[in-house]
């Protein structure tokens, strides 16, 4: 892979860092102290949930955002919720008539690097 160019960044805090970082060669200049770091790139390999159903993709071929999925009553994930919901509910409801699940790949892979953040 060839990156042509340079990226200038700056620090979305504070808005008083400034960087060059150099694609080719991974390392990262702060323009204001001369500080050279270099930058590791992580593994951007994810696979979603193995819960999960396939993405759909939409008509020009690319996979949709968000994908909401409705529950099998018969299934172990919905028995899952049925229970941990009936604990918390119990008597306050008369029926449950659908479970979904929410499919967001982004928001999961964020909820996932802040966690593992948090746990360091």
């Amino acid at each position: 892979m060839t990156i042509k160019r340079d990226l200038d960044l700056k620090d979305g805090w504070t808005d008083s860092q400034v960087y060059l970082v150099k694609c080719q060669n991974f390392l990262e200049t702060d323009l204001i102290s001369g500080d050279i770091i270099t930058v590791k790139r992580g593994d951007l390999t994810q696979e979603n949930p193995s819960n999960w159903d396939k993405m759909p993709v939409n008509p020009n071929g690319k996979e949709v955002p968000v994908h909401l999925v409705t529950l099998q009553t018969s299934s172990p994930e919905y028995k899952d919720v049925e229970s941990k919901f009936n604990v918390t509910m119990a008597g306050r409801y008369s029926q449950i008539l659908s479970i979904q699940r929410l499919q967001n790949p982004m928001l999961y892979w964020q909820y996932v690097a802040r966690k593992k953040e948090m746990n360091k």
